[in-house]
């Protein structure tokens, strides 16, 4: 079973098109959701590295950038602000909030995305998202662990940003999410990786959370 309204919101990052917004929704009152991947770890693994460490907090990295672009996918204004920007954000907060877990960080950056919206602002893929599905793939399969840790991390966080954001998704192992993808990827060449997790989303996820 699946909400038209969810689905014509999934259809922005489908068709990949900018939509001027104005209105601001609160997205601070969330229902229960499933976080998946790196979203689980708690703050104080993110302040162990150095901002020049680049290469250790990507996959972390991507994880939030998946997140914001997946709350954005749901027509929620977010200011548009730099992956270095939103790192910085939530880093910050690890910093004071070190028990908190990535999610709670990566929530508190996109109500103050949301907060900081004006009209003119437009819905972006942040990260590696934007990729066409060969070279996501290619991320994937990566020489080495932190690349394909940082590939895979991406989905995780897209899928738990639209969770987070109200959409009733049902539970789904992250290796599931990682074959589904595979098999569109394999058939849809040319889409890009947030394309086609947006179309996981609507086609797998976006059911009851107690029926198959």
């Amino acid at each position: 079973m699946r909400m038209a309204v969810v689905a014509a919101c999934l259809s922005l990052v489908l068709a990949t098109q900018s939509t001027d917004v104005s209105a601001k929704p609160d997205v601070s009152a969330k229902p229960r959701f499933f976080i998946y991947g790196h979203g689980t770890h708690a703050c104080e693994r993110l302040s162990e590295w150095q901002p020049e460490d680049v290469a250790q907090h990507d996959p972390y990295l991507q994880w939030i950038l998946g997140f914001v672009t997946g709350v954005g996918s749901l027509k929620i204004p977010l200011a548009e602000v730099d992956a270095g920007k939103m790192w910085g954000e939530v880093s910050a907060f690890c910093a004071q909030n070190p028990q908190a877990d990535v999610a709670t960080a990566a929530g508190r950056l996109a109500e103050s995305l949301s907060r900081r919206s004006a009209a003119g602002d437009r819905f972006v893929i942040h990260g590696v998202g934007v990729a066409k599905c060969p070279a996501f793939w290619a991320g994937l399969d990566g020489e080495s662990a932190r690349q394909r840790q940082a590939y895979a991390q991406w989905p995780a966080g897209f899928v738990t940003g639209v969770g987070s954001a109200g959409v009733p998704l049902r539970e789904w192992h992250i290796d599931k999410m990682a074959g589904w993808l595979r098999e569109h990827c394999s058939s849809n060449p040319s889409d890009a990786a947030g394309a086609a997790t947006a179309r996981m989303v609507e086609r797998e996820l976006h059911r009851p959370a107690d029926k198959p």
